[in-house]
């Protein structure tokens, strides 16, 4: 069985065993009320709703909490191919349209452990001055630097260093340069999770969607 098709099995039944308790998918919040007894664990954002099987720790299910915030799923689904082919998948949770619940748009991502205390605890500052992307920009270039770096709205050292200490040097740089294309912001330690020991963004979709 492919990735695919177990993320899809797993969020339906996730999604069945929470209708039959009586979670109404078109108010996502009613899942609060009966998600532990179904032993489903639930977190939520500004935007969407997150929902996983506490006993099979596989994947995730993400649902918008209106209809207006499907967009920020479409928009994770988009980056993550997008970052297959700039050879970049490695540092994003793979995540996928699986179909439609009740004709509710539903996505499933790989499950990652969030801590996010332990990240920042774990993150150092990250040194422009000691940093350069290759070709790609000059740091001694204080002009470059700054017009590079220019309202970004993420905190680099909570993934950049992480990328760079598990990766070669030229792939941190891609890494950099793709986030940066792609106007990947919000991220900080509560947006990314662990895959096995690695730091992961599993909440990518930044803040315009």
């Amino acid at each position: 069985m492919d990735r695919f098709d177990a993320a899809k099995i797993r969020a339906i039944d996730i999604l069945d065993r929470l209708t039959d308790a009586g979670f109404d998918i078109h108010d996502p919040w009613t899942a609060t009320s009966v998600a532990a007894i179904e032993g489903i664990e639930t977190a939520s954002g500004a935007s969407r709703l997150v929902l996983w099987d506490m006993c099979c720790q596989d994947y995730v299910v993400k649902l918008g909490l209106c209809e207006e915030d499907n967009r920020y799923c479409e928009r994770e689904v988009e980056l993550y191919n997008a970052a297959v082919e700039a050879g970049v998948e490695d540092s994003f949770a793979w995540c996928a349209y699986v179909g439609d619940y009740r004709d509710v748009p539903v996505y499933a991502m790989e499950f990652l452990v969030c801590d996010s205390d332990d990240v920042y605890d774990r993150s150092d500052a990250w040194d422009y001055e000691n940093y350069c992307w290759e070709n790609d920009l000059d740091k001694d270039d204080e002009e470059s630097r700054e017009s590079y770096s220019h309202d970004r709205g993420y905190d680099s050292s909570i993934i950049l260093d992480w990328v760079e200490s598990l990766f070669p040097k030229e792939y941190a740089a891609r890494f950099d340069r793709f986030i940066y294309e792609h106007d990947i912001d919000d991220i900080h330690s509560g947006n990314v999770g662990y895959r096995d020991t690695q730091v992961v963004l599993c909440d990518y979709a930044g803040w315009e969607g």
